[in-house]
């Protein structure tokens, strides 16, 4: 069996939709396509069904084989409902992928996770495994009939087995290995408010490091900046940080206040004034980083004046090849990409 660790939503439920969880749950597990679901239909609504659905998969990334771009049906009876779902796959697939995922848990394990890591240690080396070989699948969601074909976008195979997902997929997916790492996670539902109104909302994460809780956005850190894919611009931030461009229901999470384990925070990885930037190039450079970050602590200068503080700390620090620079003007951030080829 997959592991499971955190179940967030299913301790925010109240006790009778609590029991509804766990009929769904165990129906599930057994791989049932059809589940009699004993309650007071008239305390548990179809919409309320619905929405414990929904925690039950954010909660339960190893039932990555429900469809959830379409919830099939209900059917209302004297003692409850019945409760229909499509799989996306027969058992005898589920079985295969099962065991496909439990080896990648196992060699990604064998491969990245040490001896003596903290919980942020591990959660770093997992960020950094996801937005190192996942790729945010566009194709796959120009259509309805791409969709229907690539279910997996949205569970933990898109991104684990087929290296291709879209943000739920990748929340899972980020869910499932701190699962495996016993790494208190969750998936948060909310939006990206640069997205249309109209659009199915956005997920990410919110981990728990030393009584902490910390925002974490995988799939932002696969954006390309520039020519530079990697970045830890959404890891681990405090609600202030993320609310410049996410929004979520603040009734249903718990609020994030600290910066201790913030990547730029944690690493001393800001500079105030442009004449900072010269000199901390210089000692990047010095210890051997050929990819070096950092972040404004105020507003970002513009352009040519930036570029041109860049270069004088590319020279300072004698640096001769070739390196790329990209900006995030919305996170304040700086990306300068040294080619050692």
């Amino acid at each position: 069996m997959l592991p499971e660790y955190v179940k967030y939503y299913y301790k925010k439920l109240p006790e009778q939709k609590k029991n509804v969880y766990l009929q769904m749950y165990k129906g599930f597990r057994a791989h049932q396509r059809s589940i009699e679901i004993t309650v007071d239909p008239t305390a548990v609504s179809p919409d309320d069904l619905l929405y414990i659905f929904t925690c039950l998969y954010n909660d339960t990334p190893s039932f990555y084989f429900l469809e959830v771009a379409n919830v099939s049906w209900f059917i209302r009876t004297p003692t409850g409902y019945i409760f229909s779902m499509r799989y996306q796959y027969t058992d005898e697939q589920i079985e295969r992928f099962d065991k496909d995922l439990i080896r990648g848990l196992e060699i990604f394990a064998k491969r990245y996770i040490q001896d003596g890591m903290s919980d942020y240690d591990k959660e770093r080396v997992i960020h950094d495994y996801l937005v190192r070989t996942v790729i945010y699948d566009h194709e796959s969601l120009t259509s309805d009939e791409q969709i229907a074909r690539h279910g997996e976008i949205f569970n933990v195979l898109g991104p684990l087995l087929r290296k291709k997902a879209v943000c739920w997929g990748i929340a899972c997916a980020f869910k499932l290995l701190c699962d495996y790492c016993h790494i208190k996670c969750f998936v948060v539902v909310g939006r990206a408010l640069n997205s249309p109104e109209d659009s199915a909302g956005h997920a990410w994460n919110i981990v728990r490091l030393d009584n902490e809780n910390y925002h974490v956005d995988v799939t932002w850190d696969i954006k390309k900046k520039g020519d530079i894919s990697f970045s830890y611009d959404y890891f681990n931030l405090n609600d202030p940080l993320i609310r410049l461009d996410h929004t979520w229901d603040d009734g249903i999470y718990p609020r994030c206040r600290s910066l201790v384990y913030n990547y730029h925070h944690r690493n001393r990885l800001y500079v105030r004034t442009l004449q900072e930037i010269p000199e901390f190039i210089r000692r990047s450079v010095r210890s051997g980083n050929n990819y070096i970050t950092f972040k404004f602590a105020n507003e970002m200068p513009q352009g040519p004046e930036l570029q041109a503080v860049i270069s004088k700390g590319i020279r300072k620090a004698r640096y001769r090849r070739p390196y790329i620079i990209a900006l995030n003007r919305d996170t304040h951030n700086v990306y300068i990409d040294l080619q050692k080829k």
